[in-house]
């Protein structure tokens, strides 16, 4: 299958039900074929035949869209105009449907009376003009043998595709070949920027359900930019390629062009800037809608589970639901964290956590503001915090000074007396001077106000570790003093 085909391959379902749906006499693109013309002679005495292109401007079906063109072949000697057409199709053919759904539509080139071929464009109002090459008469003479013998039954069959095998691309070949590849090498270079899905859209534009299908149903590669060769598709397109074209000799490629038929509907749909707000409006009203049919399962879903609830406790097989009127949140509850974790996301250490928790269980709320207004130093707080709540009060009440002198007390009544050791070993650790203390633990006084004041389950938790701190605290002493006498 060629790559236009993949393109289309999402089209042609809605296409083929358009096709069956309409009531357009689909027999009509099975006309008989005329009678065969007689082969153009091909001596090089034998005068030329005049070469046309005829282009047919879109119509109101929505298979008329696109416009149509054929080829023209005047011959010298009769004047008779036989128009070669591209564009047949015999819907009466055996599966049908099923191969355009496929792709593999066959279609004709028939060989008519000009004037016949026009007759449809005539009765429908679509105008057409036709383009006079200036081909050199050998060229003229082969373009013309050529579709004489494709016109033949045995030949006139061709796989159809949307974009790239349809009635345009085949007269835009057949050229080609005459020009032994001139136009091809002319248009293959250059291009406006358009592509499949912007040409297709545009020329759908009169029918919205139409555009739409060939938005939403072709794929990424309608976007690749396409060269002045490959749009050829669209006739219109062709035609003013045709225009801007030489012939082998250099000159204009289109000698002349006359106007066959008038255009009386609606003109083809002219080049218009993409807009982009509509779908994305779309896709928020989709989104929306969407979202407020999830919140409505959820919120059904809700009440299902708490109408089960209230029958299961009228029935007594369910505990009666918490008379306090708290609501448990739908979501885990938090995992317990330690210490050592809670330290790290605070970004402070251990032992100020520690400290924090002593201050928060048993220190007074003089303390506290202290603390908080930088008046002494976290460990300085969690000292005091050990005296019972009067002192530390009456600490409180003294000022600075008098809860450093508490602090130094508490230090001084938990430490046990030592013996004398060598001065060599002497290795008491000298602590840090109190401004030195607060000064390091300014950055963490915001942790006290994100503990808050009513967490007992904290409060308890902290006694605990204190007690644990202060015993293992009175074994380091002894392990102490069995290294000393030795």
């Amino acid at each position: 299958m060629k790559r236009g085909s993949l393109l289309a391959l999402r089209l042609r379902l809605w296409l083929a039900l358009c096709v069956l749906a309409t009531a357009l006499p689909l027999a009509a693109f099975a006309q008989p074929a005329a009678p065969e013309p007689a082969a153009p002679a091909t001596s090089a005495e034998a005068p030329a035949p005049r070469i046309g292109v005829v282009t047919m401007q879109p119509g109101t079906v929505f298979f008329e869209r696109f416009g149509h063109d054929a080829i023209v072949v005047i011959d010298p000697l009769s004047g008779e105009a036989t128009s070669y057409n591209f564009g047949y199709f015999d819907p009466s053919e055996d599966d049908f449907i099923s191969r355009f759904v496929r792709g593999d539509m066959m279609y004709y080139l028939v060989a008519l009376p000009l004037q016949q071929d026009l007759s449809y464009y005539d009765e429908t109002g679509r105008g057409a003009s036709v383009q006079w090459l200036d081909l050199r008469p050998e060229q003229a003479r082969a373009l013309a043998a050529d579709l004489a013998e494709r016109a033949k039954p045995e030949n006139a069959r061709y796989h159809y595709d949307y974009y790239t095998a349809n009635c345009a691309t085949m007269v835009r070949d057949t050229v080609d070949k005459a020009l032994g590849g001139g136009l091809q090498s002319q248009l293959s270079g250059r291009s406006r920027g358009n592509t499949y899905r912007s040409e297709s859209v545009r020329l759908a534009s009169p029918a919205p359900w139409m555009w739409l299908g060939f938005d939403v149903g072709l794929g990424p590669f309608a976007d690749q930019p396409l060269s002045r060769w490959q749009e050829a598709f669209v006739p219109m397109r062709l035609a003013d390629a045709l225009r801007q074209a030489r012939n082998s000799d250099g000159r204009p490629l289109v000698q002349s062009e006359q106007e066959l038929l008038p255009h009386r509907i609606d003109p083809e749909p002219k080049e218009f800037a993409r807009r982009w707000w509509p779908w994305l409006l779309l896709g928020l009203v989709v989104a929306g809608g969407v979202l407020a049919l999830r919140k409505r399962d959820i919120l059904a879903a809700r009440k299902q589970v708490e109408q089960a609830q209230l029958q299961r406790e009228s029935d007594g097989t369910a505990d009666v639901a918490d008379e306090t009127g708290e609501d448990s949140p739908p979501w885990e509850p938090a995992p317990k964290i330690s210490r050592a974790e809670l330290a790290r996301e605070a970004k402070l250490s251990t032992s100020q956590v520690g400290m924090i928790e002593r201050i928060h269980a048993q220190a007074a709320a003089e303390v506290v503001e202290a603390v908080k207004a930088g008046v002494i130093s976290i460990s300085a707080a969690a000292a005091v915090a050990d005296l019972p709540e009067e002192e530390q009060r009456a600490a409180a009440a003294g000022g600075k000074d008098e809860l450093k002198q508490a602090a130094k007390r508490v230090r001084e009544s938990k430490r046990k007396p030592r013996a004398p050791k060598p001065e060599a070993a002497e290795m008491d650790f000298e602590e840090p001077d109190e401004e030195q203390i607060a000064s390091r633990d300014a950055e963490v006084l915001s942790a006290l106000e994100q503990l808050g004041e009513d967490a007992p389950a904290l409060r308890r938790r902290v006694v605990a570790l204190t007690r644990e701190n202060d015993t293992l605290r009175a074994q380091l002493a002894a392990l102490r003093k069995q290294l000393e006498a030795l």
